[in-house]
C-alpha cells in the first residue's frame, strides 16, 4: 500500500552531545548508482539480520518526513545503558569483533558518537554498525575492526516541537531565524534544528552576550557557538545583554610614578603611578594595572 504521511519529523544528529535517549532512524545517506536513494535500517523487521533490511527515505535539509512505514522502522536508543531496541522488540549489537548482527531479547551494550564529518559511530565490541551497499547485500550490519571499508551511517532522531520566546532586552533587541525564516515569540521549532541569532544594539551600545535558556528554568543554559545553537528538547527563551560601545580617545599619565629614574636592567617600579584611559561614549577608566 502507498505510504501515508504522518506529523513526525526526524532530524540528523550532528554532535555526540545530541545523541540522547529517544527514537531514531539509522540511515545510509549516500545516493549513488549502487544505491539510488538513501535508505534506513528497517527496525520493523522480525528478521533484522537479512539482505535488504532497509526501506527508502527522502532527506531534505537534514530532515526526514515521517510516514506510516518510516515511523514503524525506528530504533530506540538508551544512551546510559548503550542499548538499541528495534521497533520489532529486538536488541541489536555485536559481542565480538567480527562481521554480523547479533539480535537478542536481552540487552547488548553499544557506544555512540558523531565524528567530525557528521557520521554516526556505533560500536559493539570493536565492530561498527555500517551499511554494505554491494548489490547482493544492501544491508545494515556490524563489521569488524571499526567497520572496515563498509559505508558510514548517520542517525536521525525523532524530533519534538518546542516554543521559542524572544525576550525584550535593555539597550538593544535580539532576533532569531531558522534557516531564512525569522522566528517570533510563540513560534514552535523542532528539536535538533539549528537556530541563528542576531542583534540590534541601541545607539552607543554593542552586544555583550547572547543568552538562551530553558523558559521555566533560567539556570538551564543552552550552548551557543558563533551565534548559533541547536534547539533542545524543551521550550527556550532567547535574550541578550548590551554594553556601552566605548571608543578609546587617549591615554594619560594622571599621576607620575614616585620613582622616575631607573638604571639599565633595573625592574620598573610603578608605585604611585596612575594611568587613565579616556573614551568617547563612556567614563574614564583607571588602567594602571595594565601597565607593565
Amino acid at each position: 500500500a502507498p505510504a501515508t504521511p504522518t506529523d513526525n519529523v526526524y532530524v540528523k544528529v550532528t554532535s555526540t552531545a545530541g545523541i540522547t535517549d529517544g527514537e531514531y532512524l539509522i540511515v545510509y545517506e549516500d545516493a549513488s548508482n549502487a544505491t539510488p536513494a538513501p535508505v534506513a535500517f528497517d527496525g520493523s523487521l522480525e528478521a533484522l539480520d537479512a539482505v535488504g533490511n532497509t526501506l527508502e527515505v527522502t532527506i531534505n535539509n537534514n530532515t526526514i518526513a515521517g510516514t506510516n512505514y518510516i515511523d514503524a522502522a525506528t530504533f530506540t536508543i538508551d544512551v546510559t545503558n548503550g542499548t538499541i531496541l528495534s521497533a520489532s522488540g529486538k536488541y541489536i549489537g555485536k559481542t565480538a569483533n567480527s562481521n554480523g548482527l547479533d539480535v537478542k531479547t536481552t540487552v547488548m551494550e553499544n557506544t555512540f558518537a558523531i565524528d567530525a564529518n557528521g557520521n554516526a559511530v556505533i560500536t559493539g565490541n570493536t565492530a561498527a554498525l555500517r551499511y554494505n551497499k554491494a548489490a547482493d547485500q544492501k544491508r545494515f550490519r556490524y563489521y569488524k575492526d571499526g567497520g572496515g571499508s563498509q559505508e558510514k551511517i548517520a542517525l536521525y532522531k525523532k524530533a519534538s516541537k518546542h516554543t521559542v520566546t524572544i525576550a525584550t532586552c535593555t539597550n538593544g533587541s535580539v532576533s532569531a531565524k531558522m534557516g531564512e525564516t525569522a522566528l517570533a515569540t510563540n513560534d514552535q521549532v523542532l528539536s535538533g534544528i539549528q537556530i541563528t541569532l542576531n542583534n540590534t544594539p541601541a545607539s552607543g551600545y554593542k552586544l555583550s552576550a547572547y543568552d538562551v535558556y530553558k523558559t521555566d528554568d533560567a539556570t538551564t543554559k543552552v550552548t551557543i557557538t558563533d551565534g548559533k545553537f541547536i534547539m533542545p528538547e524543551f521550550d527556550v527563551t532567547i535574550s541578550a545583554t548590551f554594553e556601552l560601545a566605548k571608543t578609546l580617545t587617549g591615554i594619560e599619565i594622571t599621576t607620575p610614578a614616585t620613582q622616575t629614574t631607573f638604571w639599565q636592567g633595573e625592574t620598573f617600579n610603578h608605585e604611585g603611578l596612575k594611568v587613565t584611559a579616556h573614551f568617547d561614549g563612556a567614563d574614564d577608566e583607571d588602567v594602571t594595572d595594565k601597565v607593565t
